[in-house]
């Protein structure tokens, strides 16, 4: 379970707190401004060296000693090596949704059960349901943030590599 929706081991699980809701949906933005910036930078880049390598492969159709270019043998590799180091950094977390998921089940699965157990006839029935969707209401809010952080992570994990290498060409190029 997330930090956010409490817990620990052996313990009963408790619903996050609202401040904790606010201190984790502040890093999930700050995660996601720092990935949209990474974007940004990341599409100017390509952009950068897409037209200056169409112009190598313009040059080199009007003259075929061109072809010998070495920054033309790169644009094959450089895109292998970058599927390659996407799939080495998100492959170990793709983990994560499914364990928020699985956990989230669980959660929910707990409540439940712990409800059930309260007849619809007695005086108390009524505010035990009242607490039942306020603690459906907190998993939710809980895992939702944990779902969004993880999954803002495993874009900004997927961005990196291929981040590094199309700003990495254009300042080799000289024009970033």
């Amino acid at each position: 379970m997330s930090r956010a929706a409490g817990g620990g081991r052996g313990r009963a699980r408790r619903p996050a707190s609202a401040a904790s809701l606010a201190k984790d949906s502040s890093r999930t933005a700050v995660r996601a401004m720092r990935t949209m910036r990474d974007l940004d930078t990341m599409g100017r880049a390509a952009a950068t060296t897409i037209a200056l390598r169409s112009q190598m492969i313009a040059e080199a159709f009007r003259n075929p000693a061109k072809l010998a270019d070495p920054e033309l043998s790169l644009m094959m590799s450089e895109k292998v090596e970058a599927a390659a180091a996407v799939a080495a950094a998100v492959v170990p977390q793709l983990a994560l949704p499914a364990l928020h998921a699985a956990r989230w089940l669980g959660d929910h699965a707990t409540l439940l059960a712990r409800h059930a157990m309260t007849p619809l006839w007695s005086g108390a029935s009524w505010r035990q349901y009242q607490r039942l969707a306020e603690g459906m209401a907190y998993i939710n809010a809980a895992y939702g943030a944990a779902m969004l952080g993880t999954m803002l992570e495993l874009g900004s994990v997927a961005l990196r590599p291929v981040h590094r290498a199309a700003t990495a060409n254009a300042r080799r190029l000289g024009q970033l």
